[in-house]
């Protein structure tokens, strides 16, 4: 069953925001106990169930802890976040506030997991998720295809191919695309994952994972979700979820080039 994506009480609030893939955690006053330790495993409940990369907590009206909640947060409920897919923390706190001090030291901690920010408001955190292609430059969009590298892709060409694809996502760093994947879907049967690219400067920090791990949320319930993975790339897909498929066959356009990349074997006719 689908976990609603919000929790209320008078002294938190905590949501799931798609356009940051994040979790945001807004105290709004003194709590401990129960209080305290609820929202914070809802939020947990959040990143599990939307595959969420970034926590965001708004300290702006109040958060303190208790010795005894300091200690729980620490010995039980920061490993759990660390097996979790969440990547950064963000503290939302302005910089004359009297919390400084204890944010600071939670900093220290989590810092040795993840990577942490302190911002004075969420305008400044400058990553994005986009799912639609309005305002898509797909000149960009081609670009990065190069550098990535996986070859020349006409702006036209992707165009059209995204705004014929079920699901696609879009990665913006300071305004510049630095990820994006999409999924041909039917909506029952089967979803298509394909043309994942990460800029190479950004490589190597989890952001195809990420993409991925998108796209396999927005297919859900689709009978199987395929994609065929260039020689090599295997483990990476393995460790998502994915198996080798024994039968599948394909037939590119530019067959040969296909042979010659490995992507498809030759085998004997079985008439």
């Amino acid at each position: 069953m689908k976990l609603k994506n919000i929790y209320q009480t008078q002294f938190c609030k905590v949501e799931y925001l798609k356009e940051y893939n994040g979790v945001f955690c807004i105290w709004q006053g003194f709590c401990q106990g129960d209080e305290y330790k609820k929202p914070l495993e809802f939020g947990l409940k959040l990143l599990e169930e939307y595959s969420a990369d970034t926590w965001i907590t708004d300290t702006a009206k109040g958060f303190e802890n208790t010795t005894e909640d300091t200690t729980w947060l620490i010995e039980e409920f920061i490993p759990k976040v660390q097996k979790s897919s969440c990547e950064r923390i963000i503290f939302l706190i302005d910089k004359q506030s009297p919390l400084q001090d204890e944010i600071k030291a939670q900093e220290k901690i989590l810092s040795q997991y993840f990577e942490v920010q302190l911002l004075s408001k969420l305008s400044e955190y400058e990553r994005r998720w986009k799912y639609e292609i309005d305002d898509v430059d797909f000149h960009e969009l081609s670009y990065l295809y190069k550098i990535a590298p996986l070859g020349e892709k006409k702006p036209d060409d992707l165009k059209t191919v995204f705004s014929n694809s079920r699901y696609k996502c879009f990665l913006y760093e300071n305004g510049m695309l630095i990820a994006v994947g999409r999924a041909l879907a039917d909506g029952i049967d089967a979803s298509y994952i394909c043309d994942v690219a990460v800029d190479p400067e950004y490589q190597g920090k989890g952001l195809g994972k990420a993409v991925v791990n998108k796209l396999l949320k927005l297919s859900e319930g689709h009978k199987k979700i395929i994609l065929y993975a260039y020689p090599g790339k295997e483990p990476f897909y393995t460790r998502l979820g994915f198996a080798k498929m024994n039968t599948a066959m394909a037939i590119f356009k530019d067959q040969e080039q296909a042979f010659e990349w490995g992507l498809v074997s030759r085998v004997e006719d079985l008439d």
